[in-house]
């Protein structure tokens, strides 16, 4: 499962972001659905069609922070400079950076354990729909 992946965003006639991972031979392996009418940004993430963990911004007067419920995991970091981390209470998960000097935008992915590859990904696309929702209320 671990490997390339795309991810499509869907978000014509719909209510929050809905975004759609697929594997090399274009089946879908996960699905992330933003819940709407929500206080704090959280979405739900189902792989191979069952929901495994939700996303939850953490209310916070300082720094963003997020977590993984049902994992134990936790994000901790500099979320608009997009370098942070995704920890459990023993390890960190994974470590992500922003690449420079590319074209458009590209993040670099240090991930411990291979299995936990596709949640990881779906945890930094998740992250990703807050920062761009906050960045456009911020320039509107």
């Amino acid at each position: 499962m671990c490997g390339p992946f795309k991810e499509k965003c869907f978000l014509w006639f719909s209510f929050g972001h809905k975004l759609h991972v697929y594997d090399e031979s274009g089946n879908e392996v996960a699905f992330i659905q933003q819940k709407v009418m929500s206080f704090l940004p959280k979405f739900f993430i189902y792989i191979n069609g069952q929901e495994v963990t939700q996303i939850v911004k953490e209310f916070t007067f300082l720094k963003p922070s997020y977590r993984v419920d049902g994992m134990g995991w936790s994000l901790s970091g500099n979320f608009f400079q997009h370098d942070y981390i995704l920890s459990s209470a023993e390890k960190t998960v994974m470590r992500v950076s922003k690449e420079w000097f590319t074209w458009g935008d590209s993040y670099s992915l240090d991930i411990a354990d291979v299995e936990d590859a596709l949640l990881c990904l779906c945890v930094v696309l998740a992250v990703d729909c807050v920062l761009e929702a906050e960045r456009n209320r911020l320039t509107s």
